[in-house]
């Protein structure tokens, strides 16, 4: 029984330690609400979505990324939420400062050591799909 509870509590969770949550969503460009992401540089929360919301990033002319906003640094932290910064480059967890790139989700400044957490998207006839 020691054992088991040795295993247990030394089991990390999946995605770096994300809690793996079901993302099966869809953005409708068309909408006046995400039309902000039609231009090349723009970004959109969705804060139902994930485990503590996504980010949709327009990053090339017909090319998206999804991140988790959900901190991977100690992501058992409830304050651990990354928002972008004035800048429109770089995105902040105020809870333990650290930074990513909002290109392409790495680190910029720890103390985080994993990238954040992306999700699969794909874009057809102005349709947005995220899933993981």
């Amino acid at each position: 029984m020691a054992g088991l509870m040795f295993l247990s509590c030394g089991k990390t969770l999946p995605n770096n330690g994300i809690p793996p949550v079901n993302v099966d969503f869809n953005v409708y460009l068309s909408n006046p609400d995400n039309q902000v992401l039609n231009a090349i540089g723009n970004w959109r929360y969705f804060d139902a979505v994930g485990s503590r919301g996504i980010i949709v990033y327009h990053k090339d002319l017909n090319e998206y990324v999804v991140y988790e906003r959900h901190c991977t640094y100690k992501p058992e932290n409830t304050c651990g939420q990354v928002k972008v910064m004035i800048d429109n480059v770089t995105l902040l967890d105020s809870c333990c400062g650290s930074k990513f790139l909002l290109y392409d989700g790495s680190i910029i400044n720890g103390p985080a050591n994993y990238p954040l957490k992306a999700y699969q998207v794909y874009y057809t006839n102005d349709i947005l799909h995220i899933t993981n």
